[in-house]
């Protein structure tokens, strides 16, 4: 079977448009996550305000949604090894509309509060599944669509459009639902996935792409995906800290403004997303992927010993700009080795050590805040970020890193 490097260079690199080849993943996804982003501001706000619910059970009814995400990584890559990326997407694209359509039924005033409890959670499974089916099948189809050497860059627009149209999302649906009520945002999250449905080609055939044949190899896939898997792990434990303790560990210090510095560790995100994409092609994965650790490790090891909100500030900012190429950076050397058939449910285990990472994160966080003041957590972080920087620099010159694929031995 021809590897996915050699599959990849078959894409002509003499005047090849780079965005003009990622730009409808890019904008489907956007819109997929911006309506994501839209009940999850609002929505806790009518479970708690208009049905008076416990902040108990409106943690465990938004947390459906990840447990949803992490089950669904592995359908979703086999999905998109079998009929797409594209495909795959489009799908994930469709239950994002039907999350909202389950959101706006369950307003009706037909049903006893149990009923419209019921479709809410429907509605958090839908979203659930719709997250693991955008972006592992949208990540397949970036990669099947640029050559070996624009991966990295491919990946991190990508992910610029997922974080952009979650941001943007979020503001728009507080906006919204303080302006016309939930019910305008149910139905803005129910139409807003069909347009990206439209904008990633449905219902146009899909592109035509490597189907695997047989069973998929998984212990030949986990074995080529765990090293980046665990080092991503790693990595991304701090991002579980900045989403659960960063307001918080600014309330606590009495300094206020905690929004803002989850604003400064979006921007350095953002920032570096713009400046980096083209830049970690270029360079080998051992010394770019170094470098992000080494900048996420800082700006968490400032957070911990940060005097004032100013510095804290800049260490969330830091820390964002190393995070943010982390994800795209690791996902190269498995995007060039494994097979084009089977790229989908790599996708899909990769994607898995994210989702663990977010919820060991934020439970071991929330352990050692019992005992510890929660500035504590950022240590932890930066431990994590600098265990992942020094199994990446002391490995052995890319030896974890095949560029030929052998799953069928």
């Amino acid at each position: 079977m021809q590897d996915t490097l050699s599959a990849s260079l078959s894409v002509s690199t003499s005047a090849y448009n780079l965005r003009q080849a990622i730009l409808q993943p890019v904008l489907a996804v956007g819109t997929g996550t911006g309506s994501m982003g839209l009940a999850l501001s609002a929505l806790p706000l009518v479970l708690h305000d208009a049905w008076s619910l416990p902040l108990a059970t409106i943690g465990w009814i938004m947390g459906t949604q990840s447990v949803a995400t992490l089950l669904s990584r592995l359908y979703a890559g086999r999905l998109s090894d079998r009929m797409g990326g594209g495909r795959a997407l489009t799908l994930g694209l469709g239950a994002a509309a039907l999350s909202g359509g389950c959101y706006l039924t369950a307003l009706a005033p037909l049903w006893p509060q149990s009923i419209a409890l019921a479709l809410v959670l429907l509605g958090r499974l839908f979203m659930g599944l719709s997250e693991g089916l955008m972006v592992t099948g949208g990540g397949a189809w970036i990669i099947g669509a640029v050559p070996a050497d624009r991966v990295g860059a491919g990946m991190s627009w990508f992910g610029l459009a997922m974080f952009a149209g979650l941001a943007a999302g979020t503001t728009a649906g507080t906006i919204i639902d303080q302006a016309a009520g939930f019910g305008a945002v149910a139905i803005l999250t129910s139409t807003l996935p069909i347009v990206g449905m439209i904008l990633s080609g449905w219902p146009r055939r899909p592109g035509e792409h490597s189907v695997a044949q047989g069973a998929v190899p998984w212990r030949q896939l986990f074995r080529t995906v765990l090293p980046a898997g665990l080092l991503l792990a790693l990595s991304s434990i701090g991002f579980a800290v900045i989403s659960s303790f960063l307001v918080l560990a600014f309330d606590q210090k009495n300094w206020g403004h905690g929004g803002y510095a989850l604003a400064a560790f979006c921007v350095g995100h953002v920032v570096a997303r713009f400046a980096g994409g083209h830049w970690i092609d270029r360079h080998a994965v051992r010394v770019s992927g170094s470098m992000m650790l080494a900048m996420e490790t800082m700006g968490f090891v400032m957070l911990w010993l940060a005097p004032n909100p100013i510095v804290a500030m800049v260490g969330a900012l830091i820390s964002g700009a190393g995070f943010s190429l982390i994800y795209p950076v690791l996902a190269i050397p498995f995007a060039r080795a494994v097979a084009p058939a089977f790229i989908g449910s790599a996708m899909g285990l990769y994607d898995i050590f994210f989702d663990v990472a977010l919820g060991a994160g934020s439970i071991a966080g929330g352990m050692l805040t019992r005992n510890f003041p929660v500035q504590a957590v950022f240590l932890m972080a930066a431990l994590s970020s600098g265990a992942a920087l020094i199994m990446l620099a002391s490995t052995s010159r890319h030896s974890w890193m095949k560029t030929k694929w052998d799953g069928e031995k």
